[in-house]
């Protein structure tokens, strides 16, 4: 069980504001991250939204 919390947990989708806060990053620099498929969006509801799992994949270790 504990487990399958803690996927739950690292699959949340961040909003802009949080990733780009958490990876000390520019907006922008989130849409170029996309643009070049380094962070890939999620959008829901015509919103962008970053998987915290491909952050913490992205920085290496767990947020």
């Amino acid at each position: 069980m504990i487990e399958a919390e803690a996927a739950a947990t690292s699959d949340q989708l961040l909003t802009i504001d949080e990733a780009s806060e958490l990876l000390s990053v520019s907006k922008m620099t989130l849409y170029r991250w996309d643009q070049n498929g380094i962070l890939k969006k999620v959008e829901i509801g015509g919103k962008r939204r970053y998987r915290k799992s491909d952050i913490e994949r992205l920085v290496g270790c767990k947020i």
